[in-house]
């Protein structure tokens, strides 16, 4: 991907007729990737191979440079957000614990990152608590009226240290502040460049490395930004959500072989919280007592 930028001396401006063209870069690749899958000459584990697709080449070389700067561990979710998994109920009656464990019988329609009969965990997440529940019931598009089951989740201690991505890393910035990303990197430039004029080339060049860095980071945050805005879309716009979801499962395959236990992403229908979903349905442990409660005012 490539967007284009004008500049003069300190003074930056982005195309937005340029980073249109990235955006339809993305949905091009995306959609590339997507009819392969759909047509079966790729298979959603087939890593090796999707890594010949132009939108995994980027994303694969994006990751190798800024794999920390996504990485969390299990301990920095559980410490700082409420984790919590929600359902739609038949009654108010009471529900145990096992009601929130997922069960392959139960779950027969496509998720975003699993195919039907996988068993693994999706989760809402937030800071505040209230939060991590509305977004549940946004997720389980649960209506006024109907009696909604919410159990908090808890990071079971052995799994503490096992890390996720994170793709929702870019999602808190605005374009505008993002760009500050480049700007602040051609002031700066602009100021050592005034100040090391004199001096010889071999000490000036650590500065030219630097320079690249920050450029290199503006550009993968723009690129993530895109893909949060381009690819993440509510289902009910989706016609057939398997070739919608297939390289999303893709993609879970690529972190999955890569030794990560999960991801975290932005909901498509919920303006708090996040979601997470765990490749081991084990890792996180449901409260004892979920609470029952009745939907006053509908999410949808």
């Amino acid at each position: 991907m490539q967007c284009n930028y004008k500049m003069h001396m300190a003074k930056i401006r982005i195309d937005s007729a340029d980073r249109e063209k990235c955006e339809e870069t993305v949905r091009q690749t995306w959609e590339e990737l997507r009819n392969a899958l759909a047509t079966k000459n790729l298979l959603e584990d087939d890593i090796d191979r999707a890594l010949t697709f132009t939108f995994f080449k980027v994303f694969d070389d994006f990751f190798t440079t800024y794999s920390n700067e996504l990485e969390k561990t299990l301990e920095d979710l559980a410490s700082n957000h409420f984790i919590v998994r929600g359902t739609i109920l038949d009654s108010s009656n009471a529900v145990g614990p096992e009601r929130f464990i997922p069960k392959a019988e139960y779950i027969k329609k496509e998720n975003r990152f699993s195919p039907a009969g996988i068993e693994w965990l999706y989760l809402a997440t937030a800071t505040q608590r209230l939060d991590a529940i509305k977004c549940s019931e946004k997720e389980c598009r649960a209506n006024k009226g109907q009696h909604f089951g919410i159990c908090d989740f808890y990071v079971d201690d052995s799994y503490k240290d096992k890390k996720i991505i994170d793709l929702t890393v870019a999602d808190k910035f605005s374009y505008k502040e993002i760009d500050m990303i480049l700007a602040k990197a051609y002031v700066d430039r602009e100021k050592e460049a005034l100040q090391y004029q004199r001096v010889i080339t071999r000490i000036i060049k650590p500065k030219a490395d630097i320079f690249r860095q920050k450029i290199e980071r503006w550009t993968f945050y723009i690129y993530l930004k895109l893909l949060s805005e381009q690819l993440f879309v509510p289902i009910e716009i989706i016609n057939d959500p398997y070739l919608t979801y297939a390289p999303f499962h893709c993609i879970a395959n690529y972190f999955f072989q890569k030794g990560y236990v999960g991801i975290k992403y932005k909901s498509t229908v919920s303006e708090v919280g996040e979601n997470i979903v765990l490749f081991n349905k084990f890792m996180a442990k449901p409260d004892e007592t979920p609470q029952v409660i009745l939907i006053l005012n509908s999410r949808l």
